[in-house]
């Protein structure tokens, strides 16, 4: 088993971080670069085009990415969503118990990690 360092465990709790604000970032310039290609290009059909081919796919890339590194430092379960098995399938599903939004959440679903002492040293 391979155990982290308190620095290491930060460091992963920060790109962490990094990846949920880039996440959830994407959308919106998609959605800024659609409007200005509308005042360009003068057609909102192609404008709503580009975002459907290239604004949603690279959005769908990047929760995927995000979900790939979904794992908790502290206790290596999912860190955003609980994992959940149905049918001997495993799943994810935000039942959120704090009632946080996705975007705002900066600790673990499953442990509460971060602790305040946990980022003392950041």
């Amino acid at each position: 088993m391979n155990i982290l360092t308190k620095k290491d465990r930060l460091n992963k709790y920060n790109n962490l971080m990094k990846w949920k604000k880039n996440r959830n970032r994407i959308p919106f310039i998609a959605l800024f670069l659609c409007f200005m290609f509308s005042f360009v290009i003068e057609s909102d059909r192609i404008a709503i085009t580009i975002f459907a081919v290239i604004g949603v796919p690279i959005s769908f890339a990047s929760h995927i990415m995000l979900l790939t590194k979904n794992t908790c430092p502290w206790c290596n379960q999912p860190f955003f969503f609980h994992k959940v098995e149905e049918n001997g399938n495993n799943c994810l599903e935000d039942i959120n118990t704090d009632k946080v939004p996705f975007f705002l959440q900066k600790k673990c679903i499953n442990c509460g990690r971060p602790f305040d002492e946990d980022l003392d040293d950041l």
